[in-house]
């Protein structure tokens, strides 16, 4: 067979088998693969972007805006030769707030409006009230606002915070930098968060961008509910803000509401959470609970007996996770109300009653944190087992801290690179007991501290040099 008859017979074939592939490659394409009962499987659609528009609609005419006027006293000094002269100017400021009631009250952020001398509020059709402060509480950061007007605004509801998911979609509505009514949109970073370690921050961060004039405004989920209140922004990172979640909310409008201001439990100690090292000195069956590192005279805790050491592991029917968790159980208590707790005193169970009063107004605001905050511990390698040097105290300590003479030794040097430098116990702590026993002077401690073997854990308690504010530390022998 010559090359071009073997052409005219191959090439019909290689074209005819090409068509029957493409033809079969088509079908398949259009049908899909089967599985192995021979129904198709049609490839998951990837999910649709959410979309908030209709959200958006139905929740913004709820939304306002706020503006504030304040008035401010300047005292300024010229020259030497001329009196000082006092100046006043008014300043402008912007936030954001809602309507939680259909009769025109609004709720927004306690910083919003404080210290204002006027207040007005601007609704997303452009009517505008002057509004007059009911209520404030500068704890939670929350205010409530009265506008005067129509017989009904336009409410928000009322959300669930605890049923928050991380990674949820989350949606503000606000007044960020004047723009008003600016939708921004973002995710659940996390929840439970502290900021500035207030011991009632509980706040949810999300990624949602937030800007000044944002505060006050609603934080939404997509059933468009109030899940939290727009506080805080970090101003050093991008895509990190901070709002109070609407449960908690939810305690500080009922009292506002009721009588302009919130009251809280009081009792009267400070508390330190429990961990494995605290469990294993004070020989506990699990670390849960917080122990008592100072009982103040003439409290509640002192007049139901409760003691140093003591750990406090139910309070009014409610089990204590952490320390943060019992300062809210105590505040969110009506003073008055008697309370049962349930303690551990010597690794013995016991019951303990006291009744309430209300927290101090002088103890807002003043986180009762004790954290450490630094000290040199660089300056020295003291050869000791528990990482620090101790020297007698002084007169002038003794002045300071009002101890009796000869009761308590001074840390003059914290090791840098031994157990007790992330103790909390910084230079110039002065130490009262270790494992429960008096320490009056350098001669006991050397005692105690001979004593060590490796492994050991020693609970020191000690008075802290900012303040003298009684402290509980565990230092773990290597």
């Amino acid at each position: 067979m010559t090359k071009k008859e073997h052409n005219q017979v191959f090439a019909p074939l290689f074209f005819l088998l090409v068509g029957v592939f493409l033809s079969c490659a088509f079908f398949l394409l259009v049908r899909g693969p089967e599985d192995h009962q021979g129904s198709l499987r049609i490839p998951p659609l990837a999910a649709p972007r959410p979309d908030f528009s209709e959200l958006v609609r139905r929740t913004n005419g709820s939304v306002v805006s706020v503006s504030t006027r304040k008035l401010i006293k300047v005292t300024r000094t010229t020259t030497q030769l001329l009196a000082p002269r006092e100046e006043e100017f008014r300043s402008s400021g912007a936030g954001s707030g809602f309507f939680f009631d259909s009769r025109g009250y609004v709720l927004t952020n306690e910083h919003v409006v404080s210290g204002v001398e006027r207040i007005t509020v601007r609704l997303a059709d452009g009517r505008e009230y002057s509004a007059h402060l009911v209520g404030s509480d500068p704890v939670s950061d929350l205010a409530i606002l009265k506008v005067p007007g129509p017989d009904s605004f336009p409410v928000l509801p009322l959300g669930d915070s605890s049923r928050l998911r991380v990674g949820e979609w989350v949606v503000a509505i606000g007044d960020p930098l004047s723009f008003d009514h600016s939708v921004t949109a973002g995710v659940v970073s996390a929840k439970g968060r502290k900021v500035q370690n207030f011991i009632y921050d509980d706040l949810i961060q999300t990624d949602v961008a937030i800007n000044q004039g944002n505060s006050g405004g609603p934080l939404l989920n997509l059933e468009g509910a109030v899940v939290g209140i727009n506080s805080i922004i970090h101003l050093r990172g991008r895509g990190i803000s901070f709002a109070i979640p609407i449960n908690q909310a939810k305690t500080i409008v009922r009292q506002i509401m009721a009588r302009g201001r919130v009251r809280r439990g009081y009792l009267g100690l400070e508390p330190r959470e429990v961990d494995s090292k605290i469990q294993r000195a004070l020989q506990l069956r699990e670390p849960a609970g917080v122990v008592v590192v100072n009982v103040e005279s003439g409290t509640p805790a002192e007049r139901c007996g409760l003691r140093l050491y003591d750990v406090i592991v139910e309070f009014d029917g409610k089990p204590v996770p952490s320390r943060d968790e019992f300062f809210r159980l105590v505040a969110e208590t009506p003073p008055g109300r008697r309370v049962q707790m349930k303690v551990v005193r010597d690794a013995a169970p016991l019951q303990l009653t006291t009744q309430l009063v209300e927290r101090p107004v002088s103890l807002d605001g003043v986180a009762s944190d004790y954290l450490s905050e630094g000290g040199d511990a660089s300056k020295g390698r003291p050869s000791s087992p528990l990482g620090f040097l101790v020297a007698d105290i002084t007169r002038e300590v003794q002045a300071r801290f009002r101890l009796p003479w000869d009761q308590g030794v001074t840390i003059t040097s914290i090791d840098f690179y031994g157990p007790a430098v992330e103790s909390g116990l910084m230079e110039g702590s002065v130490i009262r007991e270790i494992n429960r026993k008096s320490v009056r002077n350098v001669k006991e401690f050397r005692a105690l501290e001979a004593a060590a073997r490796s492994g050991d854990i020693f609970l020191v308690y000690a008075l802290l040099p900012r303040d003298g504010s009684p402290y509980l530390a565990t230092v773990q022998v290597p």
